[in-house]
């Protein structure tokens, strides 16, 4: 029994059992007479120390090969951005191809034999070459689109519906954010490069298009159609203020779009205060808020000094209005 006591009153102090259930263990045990509980449990115990030294070593091992499998995709991609820029005017059509083509087979099997490991590092290293075999698509289509002779925006727009299929074949496989962002990538592109075709680059209409997608991309995050969601609402709230913003270099509208950015920006913070789940809302609309906030007091102010104190004011505002929401209630 002295045995069983110094054994259970063990396991407390590891924090393995919790006193009141190893006070009823001990009482059950001494109720069924099986006094030769403890030492089996000590022996069962010694044999499986290696195994927890093994489990330890696992996520060290893991994350060492995760660096060493980064270390190793920077040495590469530098090599072979050196070689081609040396060797490309030298190599011929079918060469290129044949180039671009193998090196992405070689990233797209890396990164699915990644995801079969069950290790987190294997996996993040898996989701950063799935994103890398992404981009190699989109290499791969430039150079076959260009090799017939399309004119750039064409080509672009092949290369962004390229690069596109497969982010979306990579995210409804893997709902991981690299791969969501590399999708949103490849649609803010095909939507940037149908408006060069259109030959309508002119006014409001390419800040609309692109912020049409950043809002959609924005309100997926918010109903958790795309996730995960943290990613999909701080990319898509970039996009839209990005948008926004290319709007503002247009003389007649400046002031009107300047008005909505830091509309939008302080609904974002609004949001991200009162619902707890859009929290991360805080980092689009925090940039917005300060990258046109000066620029629209500025646009109906004037004025450096007049400007900056305008600033000086929202600023203090803003931490006031922390410092109360901050404020924890008073002790009776």
């Amino acid at each position: 029994m002295g045995a069983r006591q110094d054994r259970f009153d063990e396991w407390v102090e590891a924090g393995l059992l919790e006193t009141s259930t190893a006070d009823a263990l001990r009482a059950y045990e001494a109720g069924h007479g099986r006094d030769a509980v403890a030492p089996v449990l000590r022996e069962g115990a010694a044999s499986t120390e290696p195994e927890a030294e093994r489990a330890d070593r696992g996520p060290v091992r893991g994350l060492v090969g995760e660096i060493l499998g980064y270390l190793g995709a920077v040495l590469a991609i530098t090599a072979i951005s050196f070689i081609v820029s040396q060797t490309w005017p030298s190599i011929s059509t079918p060469g290129r191809v044949a180039l671009v083509a193998g090196l992405t087979a070689i990233v797209a099997v890396a990164g699915v034999v990644g995801t079969r490991s069950p290790q987190d590092p294997a996996q993040r290293l898996a989701s950063v070459l799935l994103f890398s075999t992404v981009v190699c698509f989109g290499w791969l289509a430039w150079v076959s689109v260009d090799a017939a002779g399309l004119r750039d925006e064409v080509a672009g727009l092949w290369t962004f519906v390229a690069a596109g299929a497969v982010a979306c074949i990579i995210y409804v496989w893997r709902r991981r954010a690299l791969a969501e962002l590399a999708l949103l990538a490849a649609t803010v592109g095909i939507a940037a490069t149908t408006i060069e075709i259109l030959n309508a680059t002119d006014g409001m209409i390419p800040g609309l298009v692109i912020g049409a997608v950043g809002a959609a991309w924005l309100g997926l995050g918010v109903a958790r159609i795309v996730t995960p969601s943290h990613p999909a609402l701080v990319a898509g709230g970039l996009v839209l203020l990005f948008a926004v913003n290319t709007i503002t270099s247009t003389d007649g509208t400046r002031g009107l779009a300047l008005s909505v950015g830091v509309l939008l920006a302080i609904a974002m913070l609004t949001l991200a205060v009162m619902r707890r789940e859009l929290l991360v809302l805080m980092i689009p609309g925090g940039i917005g808020l300060l990258s046109m906030m000066p620029q629209l007091i500025e646009h109906y102010v004037g004025g450096a000094v007049a400007t900056w104190t305008a600033v000086l004011a929202t600023g203090v505002a803003l931490i006031v209005v922390a410092v109360r929401m901050l404020r924890g209630p008073r002790p009776d």
